[in-house]
């Protein structure tokens, strides 16, 4: 209502239908709805009814062509709820074997049968027994800027310079409006109709032309020109809010950590750009005392990093996710083991530092079986072999419980330098 109420403030007339499929809403829309006010031509499918709603609609709602619905008339099937009773291979033998004085008008019996299916497909479609996908309206540009050239652009060198002038006139736009890009597209419109684009994005938003050059360079060579160019268009269409800061003190030549961080920035965006922002990530710090959950690998690169806690000697650099079964073949009651095998290979320890003992999340849903034994008690032990290698095991599990949770299970979490 308030999107016809918009529109109708804006002079236009709207007649607006809700339905669960796209079909349906076009159907509703423009046969469901009366001839009232704007305010008040609004037809809503709601939840469950929408082949009710539908049944009383003309077939002409169902986006056929005219020769189809002309067949459907002289078959006596003016209303679309007239369509459901009737099976899919009936409705195509009518059409094949219908007849019309001197076979005129209504074509050859091969395409009739091609038209019922058609009907077919678009029942399907506004019942939603059949997918009917749409392409969205793309967002127009947040800023854009473009060049034309009377005589075509054939050259990559001056595609590159093209490039160039269009960065810096739209970095003076972002500039003046305080504004970053976070994503780019260059478009290249070709003489013969055609469009070759490549799109990039940034992890935190920027409108240094350099850098943003930097990121196309890599793509303008994929880029076909055909025949020649003759506009090319540089659009952000995704942008943010990027306030000025000092990089630098004027009487000092040494770098901020700000500097450091656009320096990073910089190279996580050529990163992304070449390798894909699935497979570029950093570490950030999650509240929780379980090891293997005190991490998680964030992609979102807008805002430099917080940092992590000074590392832990006591914790190994290296952690084996999920962790490992080992066999303790030599094993002190609530204490270490003195001898393991990890990966077919046995292990003779001769120091041991722990435990340090990590009680489960208790507070969480409970966990599924087969991760049962990583919710239980853990007991941390520092074990170094006779070799100097140094491992981070736990026991999951206590002894004088084993009646009520089973036998405690060992496990090899993490490796020491």
């Amino acid at each position: 209502r308030d999107l016809v109420r918009r529109l109708g403030d804006a002079g236009y007339r709207a007649r607006a239908g809700i339905g669960d499929t796209p079909s349906a809403a076009f159907a509703l829309a423009r046969f469901g709805t009366g001839g009232g006010a704007a305010e008040t031509c609004i037809a809503i499918a709601e939840p469950k009814t929408t082949s009710e709603a539908l049944s009383r609609l003309p077939v002409d709602a169902l986006r056929l062509d005219m020769p189809t619905i002309v067949l459907l008339r002289r078959l006596g099937l003016r209303r679309i709820g007239q369509l459901y009773g009737i099976p899919r291979t009936v409705l195509a033998r009518r059409f094949r074997d219908l007849k019309g004085k001197g076979g005129k008008g209504l074509g050859r019996a091969n395409e009739r049968e091609g038209l019922a299916q058609a009907v077919v497909m678009r029942l399907d479609q506004a019942l939603g027994r059949l997918g009917d996908p749409r392409v969205p309206l793309l967002e127009p540009p947040a800023y854009i800027v473009r060049r034309s050239y009377p005589d075509m652009l054939i050259t990559a060198d001056g595609i590159e310079t093209a490039c160039r002038a269009l960065a810096t006139a739209l970095c003076q736009l972002l500039a003046a409006a305080h504004k970053g890009a976070r994503r780019l597209r260059f478009s290249l419109y070709r003489a013969d109709g055609s469009v070759a684009d490549s799109v990039i994005g940034t992890s935190q938003p920027c409108r240094t032309a350099e850098h943003l050059l930097e990121l196309f360079r890599d793509k303008l060579n994929a880029l076909d020109v055909g025949f020649g160019v003759d506009m090319i268009t540089l659009e952000a269409m995704q942008v943010e809010a990027l306030r000025e800061t000092q990089s630098r003190f004027a009487t000092q030549g040494g770098n901020t950590g700000m500097d450091h961080w656009q320096a990073t920035s910089a190279l996580v965006d050529r990163l992304i750009n070449r390798l894909g922002r699935q497979d570029v990530f950093r570490l950030s710090g999650i509240a929780s005392h379980i090891p293997e959950q005190a991490q998680q690998r964030d992609r979102e690169f807008a805002s430099a990093p917080a940092g992590f806690e000074k590392h832990d000697d006591k914790r190994p650099p290296f952690l084996i996710s999920p962790p490992e079964p080992i066999t303790v073949i030599a094993e002190v009651p609530e204490g270490p083991p003195a001898r393991f095998v990890w990966r077919r290979t046995t292990h003779h320890i001769v120091k041991a530092q722990g435990p340090e003992r990590i009680a489960p999340e208790w507070w969480l849903n409970e966990p599924a079986k087969s991760a049962r034994d990583f919710q239980r008690i853990r007991d941390y032990y520092t074990l170094e072999d006779k070799s100097g290698a140094r491992y981070w095991v736990f026991r999951a599990g206590l002894y004088h419980q084993e009646a009520v949770d089973g036998a405690p299970a060992w496990y090899m979490h993490g490796l020491f330098g």
